[in-house]
C-alpha cells in the first residue's frame, strides 16, 4: 500500500518536471518560429538594397528652399513627425525635382509607401499607436526598431509584397 502511495508521487513529480521542460521548449521554438518569419519580411537584402538606391535618388533630387537654402526635408521634419515621401503611386512633389523619373523608379522597386523620420522615434511610435494611421505590420516593424539620438535621419520603405526596410541616413 505504501509503495503504490510513492509510485503516484513519482509519476506528478516526473510530470511537471516533463511539463514544465516542454512548456521551455516551445516558449523557444515559438521564439525562434517569430524570428524566423521577421527575417524574411523586415529589412531583406534586395529590401535594403532598394531603399538604398531610394536615398540615392533622394539626395541626388532634394528640393533645395531658395530663400533658406536649406533641404526641404529637413526643414519639414523639424515640425512633423514624419513625412510621407511616395504614397498612392506618387511621389510628393514638394521634396522632388524630377517627379517623372522618382514615380518610374519607386514603381519599378515596386514599392507601397515611403515614409521619411527623424532618428529619434519616440513621439512617432507614440503618434502611430494613438492614431492608427499604418498597417499592423508596418507598425510592428517600426515597433521593433531601436531608437537612437542623433541628428540623422531614417527612411522607412514599405513595399506592395508586405515586406519592409529602413536605413539611417543624413540629408546633407
Amino acid at each position: 500500500m505504501k509503495n503504490k502511495g510513492f509510485t503516484l508521487l513519482e509519476t506528478l513529480v516526473v510530470s511537471s518536471f516533463v511539463i514544465t521542460t516542454l512548456l521551455i521548449i516551445f516558449t523557444q521554438f515559438y521564439n525562434l518560429k517569430n524570428n524566423y518569419e521577421d527575417s524574411f519580411k523586415y529589412n531583406t537584402i534586395n529590401g535594403i538594397y532598394s531603399t538604398k538606391n531610394i536615398e540615392k535618388f533622394i539626395k541626388n533630387n532634394k528640393k533645395i528652399n531658395v530663400l533658406t537654402k536649406e533641404v526641404e526635408i529637413k526643414k519639414d521634419l523639424r515640425e512633423q513627425l514624419y513625412i510621407l515621401f511616395f504614397s498612392d503611386g506618387m511621389c510628393n512633389e514638394k521634396y522632388v525635382s524630377n517627379i517623372s523619373y522618382c514615380n518610374e523608379l519607386i514603381n519599378k522597386l515596386n514599392v507601397k509607401n515611403i515614409y521619411l523620420t527623424n532618428e529619434d522615434l519616440t513621439e512617432f511610435k507614440i503618434s502611430l499607436k494613438d492614431n492608427n494611421i499604418l498597417s499592423e505590420s508596418l507598425y510592428q516593424f517600426i515597433k521593433k526598431m531601436s531608437i537612437k539620438y542623433n541628428d540623422q535621419y531614417r527612411i522607412i520603405v514599405e513595399y506592395n509584397d508586405d515586406t519592409y526596410s529602413m536605413i539611417e541616413t543624413n540629408f546633407n
